[in-house]
């Protein structure tokens, strides 16, 4: 039971670390694009919007609450999703489908292509 304890731990610290990366990585790339972008995501589908954590005197968790909504890809949720400025193009489709939709495709190709 100490090895899974300690596995986790340190999971849990390897997991934070790249959340502060992307945090950084996210505010260094800024709110605007710099060129033309399109955002393409999906949307319509039950997707986590927010957790509520309720933890016991020790900090550890006692509690977990999820809230979810048809607001996003399954993994995604839509507001997260919109770089401004950029065109949209919503799919209702799910995250790790939308590489394989035959209207994303369609639009990379189109994008990719134009003169």
């Amino acid at each position: 039971m100490a090895d899974y304890e300690e596995l986790l731990k340190e999971f849990s610290e390897t997991s934070r670390e790249r959340l502060r990366a992307a945090r950084s990585f996210r505010r260094e790339l800024g709110a605007h694009s710099s060129v033309p972008a399109i955002s393409i995501f999906g949307y319509g589908l039950k997707t986590i919007q927010s957790i509520w954590v309720e933890r016991n005197s020790q900090g550890g968790w006692q509690k977990v609450e999820f809230s979810m909504e048809p607001k996003g890809d399954g993994t995604i949720p839509e507001y997260s999703t919109i770089l401004k400025g950029s065109e949209i193009h919503p799919v209702q489709q799910y995250h790790e489908s939308l590489y394989i939709d035959n209207e994303v495709k369609m639009r990379l190709k189109l994008e990719l292509t134009r003169a």
